[in-house]
């Protein structure tokens, strides 16, 4: 990303002066950023200077149908053994089951997820067992 941004700038006849004016970097920064120094620059930072430059950007993925299958048959099975014991598959939860391959910030929200899924579970069995929620004569 970075040489594709300083041949943009450059295209332009632009300085890294320029480009910081325009983006409101500095240029040390935009130095930095095109010698790659930077190892993790902001996504939106990265934005800012294509939209300067005028750099389009696309974005594709493809899901591989065999690693969906192999999560959707492992979250069916963990889902069914929470709802029918109020427990997770011999210690293992469902969030545990649904994560496994995941970028770690989307482990998070799918633990949490997860979580208040089998709180849920927990409190309606516990609500089953103690007559609660049950409507008298029937």
């Amino acid at each position: 990303m970075a040489t594709i941004v300083r041949d943009a700038r450059l295209a332009r006849g632009w300085t890294q002066e320029n480009l910081a004016a325009q983006s409101g970097f500095s240029r040390v920064w935009i130095n930095r950023f095109e010698q790659t120094a930077i190892a993790e620059p902001s996504f939106s930072r990265v934005l800012t200077l294509c939209n300067i430059l005028g750099i389009k950007l696309t974005v594709s993925y493809a899901i591989d149908p065999d690693a969906l299958g192999r999560r959707e048959s492992s979250l069916g099975r963990a889902k069914e053994g929470t709802v029918r014991s109020g427990e997770g598959n011999m210690g293992e939860s469902i969030s545990d089951t649904m994560t496994g391959d995941m970028p770690p910030t989307r482990q998070r929200k799918s633990r949490n997820a997860a979580t208040i899924l089998e709180t849920l579970a927990l409190r309606s069995k516990e609500q089953r067992s103690s007559g609660i929620g049950e409507v008298e004569g029937a």
